[in-house]
């Protein structure tokens, strides 16, 4: 049975790795960038350093083998704002089948809120049309994790992804590949990753521009302190883009309450030369459990654009 599992996982990875050349094409022009906006509270304050940390239903968004062995069914929904008016959210399900497999899905989606509508006139000159426009983005996505041996864990996700722009639409579909190693010492976990490797199956205009996807390898490592303390690190790599770096931690000074914080290095580009530009990058938040509630909060500074607030709500049946 493990034999079976582990040749249908390299299968379809070799498969998807063969899309490679495709999305190479326009390396750092990649379009559907929703692809990689994570609208959950507790990862996004502890810096999204979380693709090695294990049963965790959350952690679906970077890396579907840390699903598995998650506490029970469960199901959450999340609300993220940005700037400009513009805001997304997520509802996921997680089912553990057993100690060995779980499956996993949900819907992501986006919306730029409106924005108003301006020509060119014939002198070069901006013309207010009075007219305005939006742009929206939704994902729908499923998942599975296996159990290999005790110590890998492997998990896949397929993406279809719809954006439109005004009245123009664009699709693709895209695989995500985890892997979750359990090392000799059972604190410490270590995650890898390759997400967004698809190919664009519809186009905005008649002439077929390929927008590209967003490809993204990451790898983490987390570790269990003791209880209380979980902290995690992670290097990620996208298209045409230079190595960034994550790091993350989560105390509970009590059993039902959780402080986070965490730093993305990447969102330090967002530090124009204002008053809060030096905060770029840096996240907080806070978590609470009532019974199988939980409720999650954490703001993410992007520098001189401002801050984002993230909030999730889950249920454990």
């Amino acid at each position: 049975m493990f034999n079976k599992w582990k040749a249908l996982f390299l299968l379809l990875l070799a498969g998807s790795i063969a899309l490679l050349p495709a999305q190479s094409e326009n390396a750092g022009s990649t379009g559907f960038a929703t692809l990689r906006h994570n609208y959950q509270a507790r990862s996004s304050a502890m810096g999204e350093a979380f693709n090695s940390i294990p049963a965790n239903a959350e952690g679906l968004f970077f890396n579907p083998s840390v699903i598995l062995q998650s506490p029970g069914k469960s199901v959450s929904s999340s609300l993220a704002s940005y700037f400009v008016g513009s805001g997304g959210g997520s509802v996921q399900y997680v089912h553990p089948v057993d100690d060995k497999m779980a499956f996993g899905g949900g819907i992501k989606y986006w919306n730029s809120g409106l924005m108003d509508r301006t020509e060119i006139s014939a002198s070069n000159e901006y013309v207010d049309t009075g007219e305005t426009f939006g742009a929206h983005s939704f994902i729908l996505y499923g998942s599975m994790a296996h159990y290999i041996n005790d110590g890998i864990d492997i998990g896949a996700t397929l993406k279809m992804i719809s954006d439109s722009i005004d009245d123009k639409s664009a699709s693709a579909v895209a695989l995500d590949f985890g892997l979750l190693h359990h090392t000799a010492n059972e604190k410490i976990k270590v995650g890898l990753s390759i997400r967004n490797l698809g190919l664009q199956t519809s186009y905005y205009t008649e002439a077929k521009h390929r927008e590209g996807l967003p490809l993204i390898y990451s790898a983490g490592i987390s570790m269990q302190a003791n209880e209380k303390l979980l902290g995690s690190f992670e290097l990620e790599k996208a298209s045409s883009e230079s190595v960034r770096a994550r790091i993350g931690a989560e105390y509970l000074p009590l059993s039902v309450l959780a402080l986070r914080a965490g730093l993305r290095t990447d969102f330090g580009d967002y530090n124009m030369g204002g008053n809060m530009g030096f905060l770029g990058g840096f996240s907080m938040g806070v978590g609470y459990t009532l019974s199988k509630l939980q409720l999650d909060y954490a703001v993410v500074s992007l520098g001189d654009l401002g801050l984002s607030n993230r909030l999730s709500l889950g249920y454990k049946f």
